[in-house]
């Protein structure tokens, strides 16, 4: 089937008529010339009543149709709607002008397209929307606007900035106080509405729409293949502006899809945001507020769905954000900088799943003092390749909603937090791989309670064959969590503590008030060795890791004694305790460290640890706690077991090394569910130690109380920080501001550091002996400086440079503890003495006598500017990519008058014509001298130039408007073979039927001299070919 298609060429009003090619090319090239050019008019008359007119509008019609432009309209009187006007072209087939414009009932302006509006070449401006223009809605009607300052197939140069033949401009802008509804009633569809494209904005994105202080409503249509230098390409919202978004969609723009700043406000209820180049929105100090639709499948280097920064706010109310890709944050990131203020980001309800980080963050990454707060909606089936598959977050609060499925590549498969409370909810069926925590990570203080109801953080495990696992909770060295009301139960560890893992290093507390009940755990990997032999406990033992013989976390000393000199006995007991619980205290830190239980195993009690319980109170206890089994191992006798307790009394001392086991009755068990709020259950650590829990810094369980029973009582060492201006002034402190560093220990043995940030308040302080500083008796010395960030220093930050020296000198000493009527003697470090002193100044100097203070303070000075200032100037380079449009003298080689040549071709059109049989009369060619009749229209030789001013036009399809046979060459014969064809049209290539986007079309015209004209040449075409078949009958 022969194809047709409408080829636009540069002519001041008008569009060439379509023209048929023929397949089969060769049957026309061994014509001669003029039998072909003959036959190509003839065509011309099937092309005229067969083919279609192309129409476009201008910018400029569509300008004057949104301003009401009477004077540069045509006035439609018989629509019955008021003040209506047409702008350029009208359609005698439809009756319909390119853009038409009316007032509403409501006495608003209302636009519609009915054909494509193109830009036209020179003109640098796009379409304003006024305050004075009213309230104006465009309806796309399935028809597009094209700038011509972004091509997509061109792109943006290597700096960002417009490619050749490029400049900055949007396509639409809405200024101050201007109202503009987008809108496309063609179809329900967006993919078959219209488009807005070809824009490129500056510095606030708004390559396609730029409100600038004034509103959009976009309820449908496209926005796409725009860019921006900075910014998203699709939309730009700056100045106390608003957009609300409720249906279309903003895809495949460069730069991202919206970027909204300057108390400015982003409302999305329905559509899409979609595959841009950059986050699909961006917030600087504005407010995002997402009640439905979806941002999917965008790129960013931060915040690949939503990215906010400097004091910007997202609330999600609803809608989907997935499937987007960053290098940190793959659906959200909350962007944190000293310099900024405070960001936060809120959601109520709606999904984040599907997206991916190549670092931090696949879900949410939400770094240093921004808030993050979950009340609804779920976090699911996000990707990591560090930290933090779902969440990775500074300062997180989860009060309802679902973490779920998550994967991260090293710890915290569902969440890697600083600071965290969770008051409900549920974390569940999340990975770590490579890392602690396939539930949690906690590197800060986290408290987890059930007061919005119960939490659940079930069924998710960590891969990692590090010292600890912890599949539900991992507490990092410098973390610290409270659990309260709390059920560990069902969870698997592959060695020992499928409940609860716990090094030396870290501190682990148990109360009865508001408690934890810990049952029905296992160790290894939940296997049955009730009926190992001898042969079998022997071989498991020998077979530990080398990572479990070195380790201290994992009591690698107790591991070597059990290897060398336990009983097969001693080795079944030791296992068989160490299924709930498995402390190790053993090691480098020595005696002194509180590595082990201490407190209450399980719920029940309302009398606190420390006062003193009469006898029926205990049988209270008792009730609760059931039986357990538990062994520790001295450091002096590491080859003996000890049975831990003594009886039911449900209270547990120890500062070596533990494993327990809890025999609740199934009533207990029930208790403690009913009793319970927080659940931590299903978990497993594949490889190592701690099922439910992993503890390297301080676990409490239950309502913490003032005792010192095996809990050294060193207060933690602190300062305090101020910040001021040039003048004095006091500069208000977020919280996580400024760091310190604190670095020592024990005289003579090898230095530690420890870094902390300053709170709201400017306060900071240094819990020496969690982060396992105190090892022993003795004088330990430290030196306390503020941590200088160069980049802000450069930005007109002074720090304060003075440096401390704190002596802290250690005691030791025994506490008795009578529960009961047992008495339990603990050995505790305390502190006897701690000077502090200051050694350098403000400025850095060392001070030759070190003054002796009570305090340390810390008082630094300015405030940086706003690192992203300095980025406004770079465009101002960029505006050199304008003399690209060099690029444009790649347009001579269009003058060529090769073009011409190809011409020849287009008459393939001939095997459409039925007189190819006529063909066999070829021999009577020699006839052809009779032709010369055909100089009748010498006088347009040179016209058939023209069609080089249209860069675009395929030689192909070329023939120019007032083209007439040629006379010089009367005689010229074309070889009988096939010739080659213009480079642009392969041999099997086929023009499809379709119409032709009218994005780069020019304005047309009036139709009816083109028509006459073609008329005409068409009938001295067919009057030469009856002439012709005259003379050769």
């Amino acid at each position: 089937m022969n194809q047709v298609r409408l080829i636009p060429l540069r002519q001041p009003s008008y569009r060439i008529l379509c023209v048929r090619i023929c397949k089969e090319r060769n049957l026309i090239m061994k014509k001669t010339m003029k039998k072909c050019l003959a036959r190509a008019l003839a065509l011309a008359v099937v092309a005229s009543m067969t083919c279609s007119y192309a129409f476009a509008a201008s910018f400029d019609d569509l300008q004057n149709a949104i301003d009401g432009n009477t004077s540069a309209g045509t006035h439609i009187t018989d629509s019955g709607r008021e003040d209506h006007y047409g702008y350029g072209d009208k359609n005698e087939e439809t009756g319909n002008y390119g853009v038409e414009s009316w007032k509403g009932d409501d006495g608003d302006r209302n636009v519609q397209l009915n054909e494509s509006v193109s830009k036209e070449d020179g003109k640098e401006d796009g379409v304003v929307v006024d305050k004075e223009d009213g309230n104006v809605t465009i309806d796309l009607n399935g028809n597009d606007i094209t700038s011509d300052n972004y091509d997509p197939d061109v792109g943006t140069s290597s700096a960002g900035t417009p490619g050749a033949g490029g400049e900055y401009g949007s396509v639409i802008t809405v200024n101050k106080d201007a109202n503009l509804t987008l809108k496309d009633t063609s179809s329900d569809k967006a993919d078959e509405q219209g488009t807005i494209s070809g824009g490129f904005g500056i510095y606030d994105g708004g390559g396609g729409i730029m409100v600038d202080g004034g509103t959009l409503n976009m309820e449908g249509g496209n926005i796409s293949d725009n860019a921006s230098y900075s910014g998203g390409g699709g939309v730009g919202v700056k100045n106390d502006g608003e957009f609300n978004m409720s249906g279309g969609a903003i895809s495949n723009n460069v730069g991202g899809g919206v970027t909204v700043k300057g108390d400015s406000e982003f409302n999305m209820s329905g559509g899409e945001i979609k595959d841009n180049s950059g986050s699909g929105v961006q917030v600087n100090d504005s407010g995002f507020t997402m009640d439905g639709g979806s941002i999917s499948g965008n790129t960013a280097g931060q915040g690949g769905g939503v990215y906010i920064e400097n004091g910007g706010s997202f609330t999600m109310n609803d809608g989907a954000i997935s499937k987007n890709e960053a290098n940190n944050g793959g659906g959200v990131t909350v962007n944190d900088h000293d310099s900024w203020n405070q960001s936060d980001f809120t959601m109520n309800g709606g999904s984040i799943s599907g997206n991916t980080a190549d670092n931090y963050g696949g879900g949410v990454y939400a770094p240093g003092k921004s808030d993050v707060t979950i009340n609804n909606g779920t976090i699911s089936d996000n990707k990591a390749n560090l930290d933090g598959g779902g969440i990775n977050a500074g300062n997180l609060t989860i009060n309802g909603g679902t973490v779920s499925g998550n994967e991260a590549g090293k710890g915290g498969g569902g969440i890697t937090v600083d600071n965290f409370t969770m008051n409900g909810g549920t974390v569940e069926n999340n990975v770590a791989k490579d890392g602690e925590g396939g539930g949690i990570h906690i590197n800060g203080n986290a408290e987890i309670t059930g007061k919005n109801g119960n939490v659940y953080i079930r069924d998710n495990r960590t891969e990692t064959q590090k010292d600890l696992g912890g599949g539900g909770i991992y507490v990092s060295t410098y973390g610290k969590l409270v659990l309260t009301n709390v059920v560990v139960s069902n969870n698997t560890a592959a060695l020992n503590g499928g409940g609860l893992a716990a090094c030396q290093t870290g501190r682990t507390l148990v109360y009865a008030t508001n408690g934890g009940a810990f049952f029905d755990n296992h160790g290894l990997g939940g296997q049955d060795f009730s009926g190992w032999t001898d042969k079998q406990w022997n071989a498991f033992f020998d077979n530990l890791s080398e990572q479990n013989l070195n380790s201290n976390c994992d009591g690698g000393s107790v591991w070597k004694t059990a290897q060398s000199t336990w009983s097969v006995e001693q080795k079944k007991l030791f296992v068989t305790a160490a299924q709930d619980i498995f402390t190790a205290s053993l090691g480098q830190y020595g005696d002194y460290n509180a590595g082990a239980v201490v407190g209450n195993i399980m719920l029940g009690s309302n009398k606190a640890l420390g006062e003193q319980l009469t006898p029926e109170q205990i049988e209270e206890v008792a009730k609760h706690l059931a039986n357990w089994t538990g062994y520790s191992v001295t450091l002096e006798d590491s080859n003996e077991l000890n049975e831990v307790g003594e009886g039911n009394n449900g209270v547990i001392f120890g500062d070596r090394f533990l494993v327990l086991t809890a025999h609740p009755t199934e009533e207990a068990k029930q208790a403690a569910m009913n009793a319970g709020k927080v659940f931590i259950s299903g978990n497993r650590s594949e490889y190592t130690h701690g099922g439910g829990i992993a503890n390297n810094g301080t676990l409490i369980i239950g309502q913490e109380i003032d005792v010192d029973e095996g809990i050294s009582s060193i207060p933690s060492t602190g300062l305090n920080k101020d910040w001021v201006d040039a003048d004095g002034n006091e500069i208000e402190l977020n919280g996580g501001d400024f760091s310190f560093t604190m670095t020592g220990g024990l005289e003579g043995e090898e230095s530690k550091s420890v870094t902390v940030k300053n709170d709201k308040d400017g306060n900071a302080s240094f819990d020496l002996l969690g982060s396992g500083f105190f090892t022993e008796p003795g004088t330990y010395v430290f030196t306390l400086a503020e941590v200088e960030d160069e980049e802000l220093a450069k930005l007109g930050l002074t720090y304060d440079k003075s440096q401390y020296k704190v002596t802290i000198i250690i005691g030791e000493e025994t506490i008795s503890k009578t529960i009961g009527e047992t008495t339990i003697n603990v050995k505790s470090l305390v502190l006897d003495d701690m000077k502090i002193e200051r050694i350098k100044n403000a400025d850095g100097v060392e001070l030759e006598n070190p003054e002796v203070v009570q305090s340390i303070q810390f008082v630094n000075t300015g405030k940086p500017t706003q690192p992203e200032q300095p980025d406004p100037e770079e465009p101002k380079d960029p505006e050199e990519p304008k003399d690209p449009e060099e690029p444009k003298d790649p347009e001579e080689p269009k003058d060529p008058e090769e073009p011409k040549d190809p011409e020849e071709p287009k008459d393939p059109e001939e095997p459409k014509d039925p007189e190819e049989p006529k063909d066999t009369e070829e021999p009577k060619d020699p006839e052809e001298p009779k032709d010369p009749e055909e100089p009748k229209e010498p006088e347009d030789p040179e016209e058939p130039e023209e069609p080089r001013e249209d860069p675009r036009d395929e030689p192909i399809t070329d023939i120019p408007e007032n083209a007439v046979p040629l006379v010089e060459e009367p005689d010229v014969e074309i070889p009988d073979e096939d010739v080659p064809l213009a480079d642009i049209l392969e041999e099997d290539v086929e023009i499809l039927d379709e119409d032709v986007p009218l994005a780069n079309v020019p304005k047309t015209g009036d139709i009816s001299l083109m028509w006459y004209l073609t008329t005409l040449l068409s009938a001295c075409g067919l009057a030469f070919l009856s002439l012709r078949k005259k003379d050769r009958s």
